[in-house]
Parts: C-alpha cells; sequence; structure tokens
C-alpha cells in the first residue's frame, strides 16, 4: 500500500512522481525527466511496477483514470499496458480534485 511514500531528492518530477506511483526510489525506477518529457515509455520488463499496473494486474476489471497537469506522468511513468482513461486538462481549472484524493479506484 501506498501509505507511508516520501518524495526525493533531486526535486525533479519524474523522479518524485516515479517514487511516488512505483513506491521504489530512483535508483530502482530510473525515471529521469529529460526520458519521461521526450515520451520514452515506462519498462514493461522493471521489477518495479506502478500502483495503476499492480490495481490492473490484480483486478482485471478496475476501471481506472489519471488526470494531471504534466503530461508525462501519462506517457511515461504509468506503463502503457494499463487500460487506464488518461487526462491532461489544459488547465488546472480543469481538475476536480476529491478531499486531496489523486488516485480514485471507480467499482
Amino acid at each position: 500500500m501506498l501509505i507511508d511514500r516520501k518524495a526525493v531528492v533531486p526535486t525533479d518530477s519524474a523522479q518524485n512522481w516515479g517514487s511516488v506511483l512505483h513506491s521504489v526510489l530512483l535508483d530502482k525506477h530510473g525515471l529521469k525527466n529529460g526520458d519521461v518529457e521526450a515520451g520514452v515509455p515506462y519498462d514493461e520488463n522493471n521489477h518495479y511496477p506502478s500502483i495503476y499496473k499492480l490495481l490492473a494486474d490484480s483486478f482485471g476489471d478496475i476501471k481506472m483514470a489519471s488526470y494531471v497537469a504534466w503530461e508525462a506522468i501519462n506517457t511515461g511513468i504509468i506503463e502503457l499496458s494499463v487500460k487506464i482513461d488518461l487526462h491532461t486538462p489544459l488547465t488546472h481549472e480543469n481538475i476536480s480534485y476529491d478531499g486531496g484524493c489523486v488516485l480514485k479506484i471507480i467499482g
């Protein structure tokens, strides 16, 4: 479970979001800003899957969505094989928060 997770140094977005969504530090997930911003997908064979992949593998019919302001999360940090609705609103005003929850599981 992602209950006691911390951000990492350096505070680059890919490293931090990778640590939050994959539950490991940079030396394990290997995500870097330049790669994810260039559209390099997360390695499906990495031993440290995202929470989305873990949920998809455990509950095949689960419905998930990712709403982000930084598109690279959806294209380079979450595995491409995961069936998930990906959204990148143009402005923060279009994002709806539910009590600070960034991951909402429906169903």
